[in-house]
């Protein structure tokens, strides 16, 4: 039986213990860098009057996504207001600026936001450009975030970022055939230039989650998440009279519906637990 994950009672109690100190007790594998300046606002939800989203398709809707399910999670009177400017498709390669320039047309700055500087900016993008360009040319790609970062720092006063690693596409119905190697690329690159910009970015707090190992758990073990229903075998199509496989033509297949649907249910989970006060 799935887990419902739309009501805070259903996920883990905060610890108690500071953010920081959490994370380094628990060793999360899915937090590949986490360093939360003592003068700068916590990554963590419950923190944050707004969150701005810059991604594609998997965090473009606003309710059904993770990003919708962890505000749920939270009392109503304390849910941040989302600014998702996250758009089905979009790349960094192509379409980062444009989010970045709506962002700028239709917001003030951080610190002009009520809440004084109480905002998270998420972004989570990757999937598309690594869908289409080979390992060897994403690094300057990968550092197009990190300049649009640099922007948000220092034009807009950005004090905090979650940035989140591309899933393992190579294992979803649509992708199979495309290179691993673009995933672990683009992660790595990721990581990276992440630790470059904390490093250099001294009043801001910069987190990586890892959606690649979060997914990847679930996909090598499914029944451990409640997710053992939303496979189905691949080769388990049905014949046809002349004892041919018939194509499954159906949107609503295991796989699909757990890609589409079920990840983000499990994202969520996972985040708030990683990132929970």
């Amino acid at each position: 039986m799935k887990r419902n994950f739309s009501q805070a009672n259903d996920l883990p109690e905060p610890s108690g213990r500071s953010q920081k100190n959490r994370k380094l007790a628990s060793g999360d594998p899915a937090l590949t860098l986490s360093n939360d300046r003592a003068f700068a606002t916590p990554v963590q939800w419950g923190t944050f009057q707004h969150i701005v989203v810059l991604g594609d398709s998997y965090s473009s809707a606003a309710e059904n996504n993770w990003v919708g399910l962890l505000r749920k999670c939270l009392p109503y009177s304390s849910r941040p207001t989302i600014h998702n400017f996250a758009k089905g498709g979009d790349t960094v390669e192509d379409d980062l600026t444009l989010q970045l320039k709506r962002l700028f047309t239709r917001l003030p700055t951080a610190e002009a936001l009520e809440g004084n500087g109480e905002v998270l900016f998420v972004i989570w993008l990757g999937i598309n450009d690594c869908g289409r360009t080979e390992a060897d040319e994403l690094e300057p790609i990968v550092a197009q975030i990190f300049e649009a970062m640099h922007d948000l720092y220092t034009k807009w006063k950005a004090r905090a970022f979650l940035l989140i690693d591309v899933p393992p596409m190579h294992r979803s119905p649509g992708e199979m055939g495309i290179s691993e190697e673009r995933y672990t690329t683009w992660n790595s690159e990721l990581l990276r230039q992440a630790e470059t910009f904390a490093a250099d970015a001294t009043k801001a707090s910069v987190l990586v989650v890892s959606s690649y190992a979060i997914i990847s758990d679930f996909l090598d073990d499914p029944e451990a998440y409640g997710m053992s229903d939303c496979i189905d075998d691949e080769d388990s199509n049905p014949e046809d009279d002349n004892g041919e496989e018939e194509p499954d033509d159906s949107d609503d297949n295991g796989q699909k519906a757990m890609w589409a649907d079920d990840i983000h249910r499990a994202l969520a989970n996972r985040l708030w637990t990683t990132l929970q006060e």
